[in-house]
């Protein structure tokens, strides 16, 4: 089987892309900005973002942690979710087309993570068959991101 290529440009300098994050319970898709961080373990998210993807930090029962990152240590919880990345060659936008789905995964919702945008950790990545990024000169320079499936 040919394996499948995904290149999308990134919006300027940072290496993002668009995906659906799907609530591994209700089935329910967010279409979200999201960081591809090689450098990064674990798929995470600002801990005020659980919400938006029906998940309450303080309910009974939901599992923490704590993370090690550039901003020092702190507390997260740990939701399921799923990812989907978008065909960046589709037609139309009116029917994303998903090319690719992760399993339920456990996602680090941490406190003191203050970006606007998730970020994709080794968690999901070794699940590719491979990433790479390039530089796109132009007037302004900016980045793309090539996903092989």
């Amino acid at each position: 089987m040919a394996r499948k290529r995904l290149c999308y440009p990134c919006l300027g300098d940072v290496p993002s892309l668009l995906v659906n994050i799907i609530n591994a319970r209700s089935g329910r898709r967010h279409l979200f900005q999201i960081l591809v961080d090689t450098g990064a373990s674990h798929t995470s998210m600002p801990a005020g973002f659980a919400w938006s993807f029906g998940h309450d930090n303080q309910a009974a029962g939901v599992a923490t942690t704590e993370v090690k990152g550039i901003g020092g240590k702190s507390p997260a919880y740990i939701h399921t979710l799923r990812f989907e990345l978008i065909d960046p060659a589709a037609k139309t936008w009116t029917k994303l087309v998903p090319p690719w789905r992760s399993p339920k995964i456990p996602v680090h919702f941490v406190e003191k993570m203050d970006t606007q945008m998730g970020l994709i950790g080794r968690d999901i990545i070794s699940l590719w068959q491979g990433v790479a990024f390039r530089p796109i000169r132009r007037k302004v320079s900016s980045w793309e991101i090539e996903i092989v499936l």
